[in-house]
């Protein structure tokens, strides 16, 4: 898990550019989007690319337009050159204080079911706090994370990002 991390976060607009012509415009996020290969539409703009956008764009330009417009095809040419989505994120190890919240310890909870949900809730922080990984400084033109310079509380499930109105 990683740890506390204090990172720049300045990357130039046009290194933002670069990422934007495969998470915002262009050939390869209309046929993945049109050809509807993944359930959600936010899936692809949160996958991390594996190489440099041009060379995926050049890639993509090779391919033949039969493979262009093959959904399968489609989906292990994004396979090939995109990471999981929220793989820009690592797991932050934070001191959240006991175990136990201490007004579940001290007996402040006796209902038992209501006991069971505030240490379920208390559970869930660690799987909430993410950090960018350094990946995304590294490399900023392979991703649509921005980087951030402190942890973060995330929504979870599809949202892998902060939203100003969370913070």
């Amino acid at each position: 898990m990683a740890q506390y991390t204090h990172t720049s976060a300045s990357a130039s607009a046009e290194t933002y550019e670069r990422a934007a012509t495969v998470y915002c415009r262009g050939p390869l996020l209309d046929a993945v989007q049109r050809l509807r290969i993944f359930d959600d539409g936010k899936h692809f703009v949160d996958m991390p690319m594996k190489r440099d956008p041009e060379d995926i764009l050049r890639a993509f330009a090779d391919l033949t337009p039969g493979a262009r417009e093959d959904r399968d095809r489609l989906r292990e040419f994004v396979t090939e050159h995109f990471s999981d989505p929220g793989a820009e994120l690592e797991p932050y190890t934070c001191a959240l204080g006991p175990e136990v919240p201490p007004f579940v310890a001290s007996g402040g909870l006796r209902h038992e079911g209501l006991r069971a949900f505030a240490l379920a809730l208390h559970g869930l922080w660690p799987t909430l706090i993410r950090v960018t990984s350094p990946s995304v400084l590294a490399a900023p033109q392979r991703t649509s994370a921005l980087p951030r310079r402190y942890a973060m509380v995330l929504p979870g499930g599809r949202f892998r990002e902060a939203y100003y109105w969370d913070s």
